[in-house]
């Protein structure tokens, strides 16, 4: 939860500059430690390129893992970026969640 703080100071520019580089970083060492609500905003910024390049497939991922844990945001975001994916990117999106998964809980 520290992470996410930190990642969300970052983001918004609260009581440090805002740096989307560094509020990206801090979503992923949250979302990687399994935290939904990291995973719902790393993905976020991935399908909004804020910090990063856009992927709409490494944010559907995260996306994916957070909705699992019942992020109800993570849901709706999640079921907003399919209308404008392809089923391939879609796929994708799947088969990278579940290894983002594995790697999560062999932790």
């Amino acid at each position: 939860k520290a992470e996410f703080a930190l990642a969300e100071m970052y983001r918004y520019g609260e009581a440090v500059a805002a740096n989307a580089g560094q509020a990206l970083q801090w979503y992923g060492k949250a979302a990687h430690r399994g935290l939904a609500e990291a995973q719902r905003e790393l993905g976020d910024m991935y399908i909004e390129g804020e910090g990063t390049a856009k992927n709409s497939v490494v944010g559907l991922a995260w996306l994916y893992l957070a909705a699992m844990q019942g992020e109800e945001c993570a849901e709706s975001s999640k079921r907003h970026e399919e209308k404008r994916m392809t089923a391939t990117q879609i796929s994708e999106a799947a088969k990278l969640s579940r290894e983002y998964k594995a790697r999560i809980s062999a932790c």
